[in-house]
């Protein structure tokens, strides 16, 4: 009547994770073959920085911008959609030539200029938008910016 089931808890424990280790390193495995490199894919999203205050709120009004009708894709999936169409046999963002540089400038508080630079060995892309904090417009400056945002404002 007076047995001791705290040695056989650890023994019964240890036991429960040897019969069952396989399972789990199955299952690890199966994490790190399929779930982490799409974890870890580099794309343009995960390629600009952050930055601190308004200046952030200004680059997210721009990259989840979907037009004046508010439906169908945003700016950040027009742009990366155009860089895959342009180089369609590789992913840019691996690619040690490749620089992606976001620059946000408050000159003209409330209006925030954001440039988007991509140079790669293919040649440089500017785009350059007017994002008005206060109304949540955003213009395309360069001509590349205003094909980005005809697309958006078009798209359904």
């Amino acid at each position: 009547m007076g047995k001791d089931n705290k040695g056989n808890n650890s023994n019964s424990f240890s036991s429960f994770l040897k019969k069952r280790a396989p399972i789990y390193l199955g299952l690890i495995g199966l994490f790190f073959l399929f779930a982490y490199p799409a974890l870890t894919e580099k794309n343009l999203e995960n390629s600009l920085p952050s930055f601190e205050g308004e200046k952030q709120q200004a680059v997210d009004l721009l990259k989840s911008y979907k037009g004046s009708n508010e439906r169908g894709m945003t700016v950040i999936q027009v742009i990366s959609d155009n860089l895959a169409d342009k180089y369609t046999d590789e992913n840019i963002y691996e690619n040690e030539k490749t620089k992606i540089e976001l620059f946000v400038s408050d000159e003209n508080y409330p209006i925030y200029k954001i440039s988007l630079n991509v140079d790669s060995y293919k040649g440089k892309l500017e785009y350059v938008w007017n994002v008005n904090m206060n109304s949540k417009e955003i213009q395309g400056v360069s001509s590349d910016a205003k094909q980005i945002l005809d697309i958006v404002n078009y798209y359904d």
